[in-house]
């Protein structure tokens, strides 16, 4: 499979594949945070299938960082990509739910990575947007199941809220009507997905002379970006979960 690294990693890959192991783990002790998230992924790949442990979990370390005391991780390329899908999603402010959440990532991302470059190529190829992906389906699964498992405590208090009881903040209602527009991204196919979230959720614009761009980075034309958002907008037009957001139920 010929992949699309970004030519920074795919630089750094060829230099380190000219090192054998013990070259190759000194280079990576003494350079470590210089190696992007990519060629650090395409290392713990090559090093899981040589069975080079000491190398796997030293790649490991600058990839996702080290534990700090309050449960997140200093450094690396993981964290900052949790946090920021956390400060979307109201229900993960919790500190435990917060922690529960980290943990399905980093096992996720495991997973992802152990799997190979064939089932999981984007992992090598746009490191932070294939890891954003996963974490928001982590939050869309937890959230659900934190919903089966709702107590009589939550529902009273959700009848409160009803009944007028108790008041509901103006920015919790929008932060939870943004929840459902991204929930509501996942009945799209993949490349409308991707679409619409580059450029409705993360505000990329649909080109650009630098390809920091819906068009540059998906790969394709601002036409076929335009269909694939008014198609996706179609769709969404006729989510029944839309629809009764906005009242139209």
């Amino acid at each position: 499979m010929e992949l699309q690294r970004p030519p920074k990693s795919a630089t750094q890959i060829e230099a380190l594949k000219q090192f054998g192991p013990t070259e190759l783990a000194q280079d990576v002790q003494i350079n470590g945070t210089e190696l992007l998230p990519e060629t650090l992924v395409f290392l713990l790949r090559d090093t899981h299938q040589a069975r080079n442990t000491g190398l796997f979990e030293l790649c490991g370390r600058f990839l996702i960082g080290i534990a700090g005391e309050d449960g997140g991780f200093c450094g690396g390329y993981v964290e900052g990509i949790i946090r920021s899908v956390a400060s979307t999603r109201v229900f993960l402010r919790d500190p435990d739910t917060l922690e529960e959440f980290r943990a399905e990532c980093h096992l996720t991302l495991w997973r992802a990575i152990v799997a190979g470059t064939d089932k999981k190529p984007h992992l090598e190829e746009r490191f932070g947007h294939a890891l954003k992906f996963m974490c928001i389906d982590v939050a869309r699964s937890l959230w659900r199941r934190h919903q089966r498992l709702a107590t009589a405590e939550t529902i009273e208090q959700a009848e409160q809220v009803a009944d007028g009881a108790v008041p509901i903040d103006e920015a919790v209602l929008q932060q939870l009507a943004r929840e459902v527009l991204i929930d509501a991204l996942y009945n799209l196919p993949e490349r409308q997905r991707q679409a619409v979230f580059l450029a409705w959720v993360e505000g990329y614009p649909i080109t650009s002379p630098e390809n920091d761009s819906v068009s540059g980075v998906m790969g394709i034309s601002e036409t076929a970006v335009h269909k694939h958002l008014r198609k996706a907008r179609e769709r969404l037009a006729g989510d029944s979960t839309v629809k009764k957001l906005f009242g139209r139920d």
